[in-house]
Protein backbone atom coordinates (compact mmCIF):
# COMPACT_ATOMS: atom_id res chain seq x y z
CA UNK A 1 0.00 0.00 0.00
CA UNK A 2 2.98 2.65 1.08
CA UNK A 3 4.08 2.03 -2.50
CA UNK A 4 1.39 2.60 -4.05
CA UNK A 5 0.94 5.82 -2.29
CA UNK A 6 4.32 6.90 -2.93
CA UNK A 7 3.46 6.57 -6.75
CA UNK A 8 1.03 8.83 -6.73
CA UNK A 9 2.93 11.53 -5.49
CA UNK A 10 4.95 13.59 -7.76
CA UNK A 11 8.07 14.98 -6.36
CA UNK A 12 11.19 13.39 -3.75
CA UNK A 13 10.16 15.52 -1.37
CA UNK A 14 6.27 14.84 -1.16
CA UNK A 15 7.41 11.26 -1.15
CA UNK A 16 10.02 11.69 1.59
CA UNK A 17 7.21 13.48 3.77
CA UNK A 18 4.69 10.94 2.80
CA UNK A 19 6.38 8.10 4.00
CA UNK A 20 7.65 10.03 7.53
CA UNK A 21 3.42 10.89 7.60
CA UNK A 22 2.88 7.46 6.71
CA UNK A 23 5.15 5.70 9.51
CA UNK A 24 4.13 8.49 12.44
CA UNK A 25 0.12 7.79 11.94
CA UNK A 26 -0.05 4.82 11.15
CA UNK A 27 -0.46 2.64 14.47
CA UNK A 28 -2.91 5.89 15.83
CA UNK A 29 -5.15 5.70 12.62
CA UNK A 30 -5.42 2.13 12.85
CA UNK A 31 -6.35 2.46 16.75
CA UNK A 32 -9.17 5.02 15.59
CA UNK A 33 -10.63 2.77 13.00
CA UNK A 34 -10.43 -0.49 15.14
CA UNK A 35 -12.65 1.55 18.12
CA UNK A 36 -15.10 1.95 15.42
CA UNK A 37 -15.38 -0.84 13.78
CA UNK A 38 -14.26 -3.69 15.83
CA UNK A 39 -12.68 -5.87 13.47
CA UNK A 40 -9.09 -6.02 12.20
CA UNK A 41 -9.82 -6.51 9.05
CA UNK A 42 -12.09 -4.02 8.25
CA UNK A 43 -9.71 -1.22 10.14
CA UNK A 44 -7.14 -2.02 8.12
CA UNK A 45 -9.24 -1.33 4.92
CA UNK A 46 -10.44 2.01 6.50
CA UNK A 47 -6.69 2.80 7.05
CA UNK A 48 -5.59 1.98 3.43
CA UNK A 49 -8.62 4.13 1.99
CA UNK A 50 -7.56 6.61 3.76
CA UNK A 51 -3.43 7.20 2.80
CA UNK A 52 -5.12 6.72 -0.32
CA UNK A 53 -7.23 9.90 0.06
CA UNK A 54 -4.71 11.50 1.80
CA UNK A 55 -1.62 10.59 -0.83
CA UNK A 56 -4.36 11.94 -3.43
CA UNK A 57 -4.51 15.36 -1.58
CA UNK A 58 -1.01 15.42 0.18
CA UNK A 59 0.33 18.42 -2.30
CA UNK A 60 -2.52 20.72 -0.74
CA UNK A 61 -1.82 19.21 2.88
CA UNK A 62 1.64 18.88 3.06
CA UNK A 63 2.09 22.56 4.49
CA UNK A 64 0.61 22.01 7.65
CA UNK A 65 2.16 21.40 11.19
CA UNK A 66 2.23 18.06 12.36
CA UNK A 67 -0.76 18.46 14.36
CA UNK A 68 -3.00 20.06 11.90
CA UNK A 69 -1.77 17.05 9.80
CA UNK A 70 -2.90 14.84 12.38
CA UNK A 71 -6.04 15.76 12.88
CA UNK A 72 -6.87 15.78 9.23
CA UNK A 73 -5.84 12.23 9.06
CA UNK A 74 -7.86 11.22 12.04
CA UNK A 75 -10.84 12.47 10.05
CA UNK A 76 -10.01 10.98 7.22
CA UNK A 77 -9.62 7.72 8.80
CA UNK A 78 -12.79 8.54 11.34
CA UNK A 79 -15.27 8.87 7.88
CA UNK A 80 -13.46 6.03 5.85
CA UNK A 81 -14.30 3.64 8.54
CA UNK A 82 -17.80 5.09 9.39
CA UNK A 83 -18.83 4.36 5.36
CA UNK A 84 -17.65 0.87 5.94
CA UNK A 85 -19.59 0.57 9.19
CA UNK A 86 -22.67 2.02 7.44
CA UNK A 87 -22.14 -0.60 4.92
CA UNK A 88 -21.83 -3.58 7.07
CA UNK A 89 -24.77 -2.19 8.84
CA UNK A 90 -26.92 -2.10 5.94
CA UNK A 91 -25.66 -5.76 5.09
CA UNK A 92 -26.57 -6.66 8.52
CA UNK A 93 -29.71 -5.23 7.83
CA UNK A 94 -30.54 -7.15 4.98
CA UNK A 95 -30.10 -10.70 6.52
CA UNK A 96 -31.83 -9.15 9.43
CA UNK A 97 -34.42 -8.75 7.24
CA UNK A 98 -34.21 -11.80 5.62
CA UNK A 99 -34.19 -14.58 8.92
CA UNK A 100 -36.32 -13.85 11.59
CA UNK A 101 -33.83 -14.07 13.94
CA UNK A 102 -34.08 -13.00 17.50
CA UNK A 103 -31.65 -9.81 17.83
CA UNK A 104 -29.52 -10.27 20.56
CA UNK A 105 -27.74 -7.62 23.13
CA UNK A 106 -24.63 -7.04 20.91
CA UNK A 107 -26.81 -6.56 17.93
CA UNK A 108 -28.95 -3.75 19.89
CA UNK A 109 -25.94 -2.08 21.08
CA UNK A 110 -24.64 -1.44 17.41
CA UNK A 111 -28.21 -0.27 16.35
CA UNK A 112 -28.45 2.45 19.90
CA UNK A 113 -24.64 3.37 17.82
CA UNK A 114 -25.81 3.96 15.02
CA UNK A 115 -28.80 6.05 16.12
CA UNK A 116 -25.93 8.23 17.60
CA UNK A 117 -23.95 8.10 14.41
CA UNK A 118 -26.74 9.09 12.41
CA UNK A 119 -27.50 12.20 15.00
CA UNK A 120 -24.18 12.63 15.22
CA UNK A 121 -24.33 12.57 11.26
CA UNK A 122 -27.05 15.39 11.25
CA UNK A 123 -24.77 18.44 13.12
CA UNK A 124 -23.02 20.74 11.59
CA UNK A 125 -19.13 20.02 10.76
CA UNK A 126 -17.92 22.11 13.49
CA UNK A 127 -19.71 20.89 15.95
CA UNK A 128 -19.51 16.98 14.65
CA UNK A 129 -15.38 17.50 14.37
CA UNK A 130 -15.39 18.95 17.90
CA UNK A 131 -18.00 16.26 19.16
CA UNK A 132 -16.10 13.43 17.33
CA UNK A 133 -12.58 14.20 18.65
CA UNK A 134 -13.16 15.48 22.53
CA UNK A 135 -16.00 12.43 22.90
CA UNK A 136 -15.21 9.93 21.10
CA UNK A 137 -11.95 10.08 21.24
CA UNK A 138 -11.00 11.45 24.14
CA UNK A 139 -8.63 14.15 23.11
CA UNK A 140 -8.37 17.05 25.90
CA UNK A 141 -9.77 20.46 24.95
CA UNK A 142 -6.56 22.09 24.73
CA UNK A 143 -5.99 19.02 22.04
CA UNK A 144 -8.85 19.43 19.82
CA UNK A 145 -8.42 23.45 19.80
CA UNK A 146 -4.95 22.70 18.66
CA UNK A 147 -6.15 19.83 15.86
CA UNK A 148 -8.56 22.32 14.46
CA UNK A 149 -7.39 25.88 14.98
CA UNK A 150 -9.56 27.11 17.44
CA UNK A 151 -9.94 28.37 20.79
CA UNK A 152 -10.22 26.17 24.01
CA UNK A 153 -13.62 28.26 24.60
CA UNK A 154 -14.67 27.53 21.60
CA UNK A 155 -14.09 23.86 21.67
CA UNK A 156 -16.05 23.92 24.81
CA UNK A 157 -18.64 25.92 23.32
CA UNK A 158 -19.16 23.33 20.67
CA UNK A 159 -18.77 20.29 22.93
CA UNK A 160 -21.83 21.43 25.10
CA UNK A 161 -24.10 22.83 21.95
CA UNK A 162 -23.18 20.02 20.02
CA UNK A 163 -24.68 17.67 22.87
CA UNK A 164 -27.77 20.13 23.23
CA UNK A 165 -28.52 19.24 19.70
CA UNK A 166 -27.34 15.44 20.08
CA UNK A 167 -29.77 15.35 22.72
CA UNK A 168 -32.71 17.48 20.27
CA UNK A 169 -32.09 14.81 17.35
CA UNK A 170 -32.27 11.44 19.31
CA UNK A 171 -35.75 12.52 21.20
CA UNK A 172 -37.24 13.52 17.79
CA UNK A 173 -36.28 10.30 16.38
CA UNK A 174 -37.75 8.82 19.82
CA UNK A 175 -41.26 11.03 19.32
CA UNK A 176 -41.25 9.79 14.96
CA UNK A 177 -40.99 5.94 15.91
Amino acid sequence: MLMICLNMLDTDEQRVSFERFFREQRQSMFAVAVSILHNVQDAEDAVSQAFFSIAGSFEKISHLDCHEMRAYAVIIVKNKALNIYKHNKREDEKTLHTQSEIIDDEAFEQLRFSELDEAIGCLDERYKDVITLYYYYGFSAKEVAQLLGIHIDTVRHRAMRAKKLLKQVLEEGENND
